[in-house]
């Protein structure tokens, strides 16, 4: 409850001082208008002050032509109004910015989210940032100078494109984000950009994510070897290790669907590797998302899956389309396949208990089989016994007789 209520005085107070920032400029802009507009107005009661007798003397047509200089005199008052209003205008958006520049930095959640989003993800630029905190150009980029200003980020430009953003140590460890400083490589860039704008569309859906980044770190702490996979080249004979790009994850961390971006093509026995690496991977995996960059890369990967058997939990869309639907396909067919798994774990679990009841029945007939033995030699023995007896008093009378 303390937290919620300091978030809620924190909104209460950027809102107010956005009211009172947009009041002020109201007024500052009234005022502007009036020194614009004394001038003129003075002008014009001091001339209709001197031209009044004049004019209320003169003669008819004299009277006329003063009509059309009121007039000619109107219109030019009318474009006049229009360029002070423009320059009113620029001048409350000029003051706007300055104001902008001048006030001071104030930390919100948003920031947190954002260094974790850039540590976890490694990289991205200020369009991709935008889309994903749902912000405004000029709101993005004033928070990107707030950060950058307190060495929370640095502002990569020598790449193609506007620049990339990554979160300096200092912004990982304020956002307590466990991973070290990234670096980037201009052969991965592109690569490491579609990464994020495939996690932008999945976080903006409200899916639960790992990063590579996040996944390495969990090998390196000992619970994360679920989510690595072996892959085997039929070629070369060699036994590989693969991570996926990202890792969409059930909300009770027990399945996860694996993300590949694949925007170049990578040798057929490698992808039907790691194709066939995902089929013969833990229960826990649910099924692969593959993102390619063209229709035919995309019947390609297809293909693939389908010779290695993994077409039903194999989905492929193309990079731009939203990965929603198809990790609804993939959740489908896990579904039917945990379905089946859970009818055969069922009957195997019916013929468990099918044979220890049989078991148990042959154990005791065995037991009732022994116990009747026994029984069996217990009157024998005492058959015998009394047998012997009677032999012995036999033997002793005769003796005596004897």
């Amino acid at each position: 409850m303390d937290e919620e209520e300091e978030e809620v005085g924190a909104r209460d107070k950027k809102g107010r001082e956005q009211v009172d920032g947009v009041v002020g400029e109201v007024e500052e802009g009234r005022k502007e208008q009036e020194r614009q507009r004394a001038p003129a107005r003075a002008a014009a009661n001091g001339s209709d002050e001197g031209e009044e007798p004049s004019v209320m003397a003169g003669a008819p047509g004299q009277q006329a032509s003063g009509g059309e200089e009121s007039e000619r005199t109107n219109g030019d008052g009318g474009l006049e109004r229009r360029a002070s209003a423009e320059a009113d205008r620029g001048r409350a958006v000029a003051a706007k910015k300055k104001r902008a520049k001048a006030a001071p930095f104030q930390f919100t959640m948003r920031d947190l989210e954002l260094l974790a989003f850039l540590g976890r993800h490694r990289l991205a630029t200020a369009e991709q940032l935008q889309r994903r905190f749902h912000l405004t150009e000029s709101k993005a980029y004033a928070r990107l100078r707030g950060l950058r200003a307190r060495r929370l980020i640095r502002h990569e430009r020598d790449v193609p494109g506007p620049g990339i953003f990554l979160a300096t140590r200092a912004g990982l460890r304020l956002s307590d984000t466990d991973l070290a400083e990234a670096s980037f490589s201009l052969a991965t860039l592109r690569h490491d950009l579609a990464v994020a704008d495939v996690a932008i569309e999945l976080e903006r859906e409200g899916h639960w994510l790992f990063s590579e980044r996040e996944l390495r770190r969990a090998i390196a702490e000992g619970y994360g070897e679920d989510y690595r996979i072996e892959c085997r080249e039929s070629g070369t004979g060699r036994t590989l290790r693969h991570l996926p790009d990202l890792t969409v994850n059930d909300p009770d961390g027990r399945r996860f669907t694996a993300v590949e971006v694949e925007l170049t093509q990578k040798r057929s026995e490698r992808t039907r590797s790691i194709l066939s690496g995902y089929r013969s991977a833990r229960e826990g995996l649910q099924g692969v998302l593959y993102v390619v960059p063209s229709e035919t890369a995309r019947r390609r990967i297809e293909g693939l899956g389908r010779k290695v058997g993994l077409d039903g939990r194999l989905q492929v869309i193309r990079q731009g389309e939203a990965p929603g639907p198809a990790l609804a396909a993939i959740g489908r067919v896990a579904g039917e396949h945990e379905r089946e798994r859970e009818q055969r774990r069922t009957a195997a679990e019916r013929h468990r208990q099918a044979e220890e009841e049989r078991q148990h029945r042959r154990e005791a007939e065995f037991r009732e089989r022994q116990e009747e033995i026994e029984r069996d030699a217990a009157l024998m023995r005492e058959e015998r016994e009394r047998e012997e007896a009677r032999l012995s008093n036999r033997f002793r009378r005769a003796v005596r007789g004897y």
